[in-house]
Parts: structure tokens; sequence; C-alpha cells
């Protein structure tokens, strides 16, 4: 958007587990009472049907916790979800590119569909074992295109009669996908783990958000297979909750699985949040003057830009 970015606004995530339907469907309209990160948003306008939703994949990274925060007690609940995520920031700005051999180039994100169900997967070859107590991260991003702009003027006439002081629009989805592989505890210092190993990461796919998928589908597996037919049986599912410290006072909810392949132990976490636009001051002001003439139709554009 030209004329740089607009006073006042404010960019957040909304973290949830994994395993459940999104919150906040790309394009809805949020509202919340409080001020800025006080309180869950409201859904005041769904998603606009006709938005484009665009998705992308990240080039597979190692990433490494803070130094200082894994022995630090979680926060109490109610844990905060979208109010600093500084550790998460640092984290991910201090990630590694996995260093791929010429070999696998041509094999790394290769679209891929499970016959068992159909459901949609990018595939990674990994000719050597990766490093032990290492873990690679797969960032999946969800974005919506073409949505913000005409919108401007249709916010629900209620939205403003229950006072919200805030307002904002869910604009991207991200799925982050992280795995660390260990020798398994049944063997022995001899064995020799079987390579190549192909890494699974499972496509979301927001062009039906009201979907809610199976808890029987993982976010990820591994498979000594090129093209399994389908998800291993020995992939399960922790049903503890467990959750990952993203800043001081905020903690992402973690859904976690454990895979043991031969004499290979695989745990694969993944956390996902909703990126929302919290509208400027100024902007805001705008709304509720159109909200006052609401026959009054508007071209004002909104940018759906989200943060790199």
């Amino acid at each position: 958007m030209a004329g740089g970015p607009i006073p006042g606004r404010t960019f957040s995530r909304h973290w949830q587990t994994a395993v459940d339907r999104p919150s906040y469907t790309l394009g809805a309209w949020l509202g919340r009472t409080g001020n800025h990160h006080d309180g869950d948003w409201a859904v005041l306008c769904a998603g606009a049907s006709g938005s484009q939703i665009t998705t992308s994949f990240q080039e597979l990274r190692y990433v490494a916790p803070r130094q200082d925060s894994p022995s630090e007690a979680l926060p109490e609940p109610p844990y905060l979800v979208d109010y600093d995520d500084d550790y998460f920031d640092e984290k991910m700005d201090l990630a590694k590119l996995v260093d791929v051999p010429e070999s696998d180039r041509d094999e790394m994100g290769v679209d891929f569909v499970l016959a068992m169900d159909g459901t949609r997967w990018k595939r990674y070859r990994f000719s050597c074992v990766p490093a032990m107590d290492q873990t690679i991260v797969a960032h999946q991003r969800i974005n919506i295109r073409g949505g913000p702009g005409p919108r401007v003027a249709q916010l629900v006439p209620s939205s403003f009669e229950v006072e919200y002081n805030n307002f904002g629009m869910a604009l991207q989805h991200g799925y982050l996908t992280e795995t660390t592989v260990t020798m398994a505890a049944h063997a022995s210092e001899s064995a020799n783990p079987r390579e190549p190993l192909w890494f699974f990461v499972l496509q979301f796919d927001d062009s039906n958000q009201g979907t809610v998928r199976p808890l029987s589908v993982p976010c990820g597996f591994w498979s000594a297979e090129e093209n399994p037919a389908s998800i291993p049986a020995d992939i399960v599912l922790d049903p503890t909750l467990q959750f990952e410290r993203i800043g001081r006072d905020s903690v992402a909810p973690l859904s976690t699985w454990t895979q043991v392949l031969e004499d290979l132990s695989f745990t694969i976490q993944t956390k996902m949040h909703t990126y929302v636009l919290g509208l400027g001051d100024d902007e805001i002001l705008v709304l509720r003057e159109l909200q006052k003439h609401r026959g009054f139709t508007s071209n004002a554009y909104i940018s759906d830009e989200c943060p790199s």
C-alpha cells in the first residue's frame, strides 16, 4: 500500500491448538470491548465468500529454544494467547536454513496426496537422517487477498450498539510444525537407521474453513516410504495439554504427536495462530461515520498485507 504504514494499527497473533477449527475465519471482522490485547476478539461479520485464499510454505529451518526460558514455569491460567510473543519472534529470527544436499533439493516440498483419504501434504526427502536432538520447523502461511478493501463499510450495525472499542480483521493463519528425532529407547548403540526418510507435513486448506479435521490426521509424520498409502499406525496423539512460552507472559498451546520408526523416535509438535490486523483510531472514526450513514457505499481501502 502506498504512503507507508497507517498510524495506530496493530498486528497481533491469536494462538490456539492446531487440531481445532480456526477460531476466526479469514476475512472476518472482529471487535472487542477492552483496550488493545484485553480479552478475546468477537466475530462481528464472517469472512467474505469471494475472497481469494493463498498458501505458501517457507523452506525448512532449524530452530532452538531460548537458552533462558525452558526451565521457567509457565504462567498461571488464564493463559494469554495474543499479548506478546517476543520470545517466538526471537526464536524465528535465529532460525537457520536446513542444509539440503544436492540430491534432495528437487525433493523438498513436493505436493503429495494420500490415497487413503485424499489429504494433501508437503513431502520432504532426507537422504541422511537429520541430526539428533535438533528441531526442524515447517512454516505454512494462509493469507486472504482481495477481501478487506470493499468491505470497509460493511460492519454489522450492531457492532457499534454494544460499544466495541477495537476493531480488526483476521488476515492470516499460520501453522508451524516442528519435528525432532532421537534414537528410540530400544535401539542398540550399533543401530544403523534406514535411509532415506521422508517427512510429510499436512497442508491446511482454508478454502473450506468451517470443516473439522479428524483427530486421526496428524499435522506431520515420518515414513520410510516415498509414497505411503496411509498414515502410519504408529503415530500417537499425546492427549496431555502442552504449551510453549512465546513471550514473558504468553504461551502457545501445542498439539503433539510421537512416532517410532524402527530405531528412531520422532516428536511432532504443531502450533497455530491467526494474524489479526487491528485498525487505527482514525480508521475506527471513519467506520463510525460510515455507520451513521448506512446507505453510504465506500470505496475506502484497507490494506491486507501481513508482516512477513
